[in-house]
């Protein structure tokens, strides 16, 4: 994916790095990559940076109707979404209008600073006692 970016290296936590106008494509490839989380049938978070966002309405009810599939199994495996943006207000405008459409089936915080959001994820996995390597992409 050109502007979507991947990295499983640090497994429990996915990172996912958006960086430009993601296309419908890439979108269904993020859903794919999801899924494959699930599939693991083990926890893990999502760390989300959010370097350059198309918020385009027709992705965010995509993803909407992709995770209203799939609570049960989210709610049960996903331990949190930590969403980070140097920009905090418009990416709280993105989620709010995204959980306007469906509530998360899992915690989620937004930061403006990555080291704050992987503590975040850390401690939700400590208090599930599921170890998780130090890392960055």
């Amino acid at each position: 994916m050109k502007n979507i970016t991947v990295d499983k290296t640090c497994w429990p936590i996915a990172t996912y790095r958006f960086h430009g106008q993601q296309t419908l494509e890439e979108i269904e490839q993020l859903f794919e990559s999801w899924q494959e989380n699930i599939d693991r049938g083990e926890p893990y978070a999502h760390l989300i940076l959010l370097e350059e966002y198309d918020a385009n309405v027709g992705h965010i009810k995509l993803a909407a109707k992709w995770i209203l599939s799939r609570t049960k199994a989210m709610k049960n495996l996903c331990c949190g979404a930590a969403i980070v943006a140097e920009k905090i207000g418009p990416v709280k405008l993105i989620f709010n209008t995204f959980l306007f459409i469906t509530p998360m089936p899992f915690p989620y915080k937004t930061f403006s600073d990555r080291d704050e959001a992987e503590v975040w994820l850390r401690e939700r996995f400590a208090a599930q006692g599921v170890y998780t390597r130090r890392g960055r992409d």
